[in-house]
């Protein structure tokens, strides 16, 4: 009886140390599978026990720059005509023109070095004008043109130049037609209040029958400076409408229609407005969708050098967009705007 009890008691403490092993040995292989799985799993491979297994990532490319736009060069400083000097638009492409017409004439017209200041009629220069682009125009019938003049003279020495003297005419604010055939042949304007009659006038010093030399041109061109403006231009010349205006009319803002517009920005600024204004378009483009954009020329009061007119609203463009809402544009620095109805045509026959 006692040798069973010892038995039993030998057997329960060899149960419970089996027992003890057994869960040390569990514990300890939790433990080391905590531990390998918190270091990203088994450190060797089956196969190759001596061979460490490395993470490997994918190479990424170097990061690159967008890639930016140049910017698109309006002005070509080199070049001195309207046509090479000044870029269209991107987008848009030159209108073409017919050789040998007023269109080709303006467009190829040569400009004075890029930075040549526009000189007034007293040699001073005029810092309201724009220097972009100067014409080169010849003296000294610079030195009397104010706006309505230079588009006079730019005709006036285009029609000269193609031999078309009959066609230089041009009125008196008064209505009286003053045409270089009539002067040519020795005939000079008597002015008496508001009647104007043509008076033969060979007997005077320097007037001789059928003068058609240049230098009578520039002295029949002074006296039609003398008496005609702005406002006779829109009375004699034909109106174009705007979507056909092209390289060659004028758009004339009369006294009235200049003031009528700066009553939209203040009474001050129109009670300021006491001369029209004319200017000339010399150039042309146009993109895929048909939109056009305009480039112009003007003289200025005081007499002044014609000049391209510069964009108020882009620095260093000469280019103009007519907005369609109302087919407006702003030509200067003042806000008023020019509207497209004011085109008129230099072809007296388009009537």
């Amino acid at each position: 009886m006692a040798f069973d009890t010892l038995s039993e008691k030998r057997k329960r403490i060899l149960f419970t140390l089996m027992f003890g092993v057994i869960a040390a040995a569990l514990v300890l292989f939790i433990v080391l599978e905590i531990v390998i799985l918190s270091k990203g799993g088994f450190p060797f491979t089956p196969d190759k026990p001596s061979e460490i297994i490395e993470a490997t990532e994918e190479p990424t490319a170097e990061p690159t720059e967008e890639p930016t736009e140049e910017p698109w060069i309006y002005i070509n400083e080199d070049c001195n005509t309207i046509e090479t000097r000044f870029n269209p638009p991107k987008g848009y492409t030159r209108v073409e023109v017919e050789p040998g017409s007023f269109a080709e004439y303006l467009r190829t017209y040569p400009l004075k070095d890029y930075g040549a200041l526009p000189l007034q009629f007293s040699g001073a220069i005029n810092d309201e004008a724009s220097a972009l682009g100067v014409l080169a125009q010849p003296d000294p019938l610079i030195r009397n043109q104010q706006c309505a003049d230079t588009v006079i003279m730019l005709y006036a020495e285009y029609l000269y130049g193609q031999g078309r003297f009959d066609e230089i005419s041009f009125n008196f604010l008064n209505g009286f037609k003053c045409d270089f055939k009539t002067w040519a042949a020795g005939y000079r304007d008597k002015v008496s209040g508001n009647k104007v009659e043509w008076v033969l006038s060979t007997d005077k010093p320097g007037v001789v029958e059928n003068d058609y030399s240049y230098e009578n041109l520039y002295n029949y061109l002074k006296e039609v400076y003398v008496y005609a403006n702005t406002d006779s231009l829109a009375l004699e010349l034909p109106f174009v409408k705007p979507d056909d205006l092209k390289i060659g009319d004028v758009l004339i803002g009369t006294v009235k229609d200049l003031k009528e517009m700066a009553l939209n920005i203040s009474d001050k600024l129109a009670e300021s407005i006491n001369y029209g204004h004319a200017i000339l378009i010399a150039d042309m483009a146009v993109n895929e969708a048909g939109e056009k954009v305009y480039l112009f020329i003007e003289g200025t009061t005081p007499a002044t050098e014609c000049t391209v007119v510069q964009n108020p609203t882009i620095s260093n463009v000469c280019w103009f967009y007519f907005r369609t809402a109302d087919n407006t544009f702003q030509k200067g620095t003042s806000g008023i705007r020019w509207r497209t109805t004011w085109g008129h045509s230099l072809d007296k026959s388009a009537k």
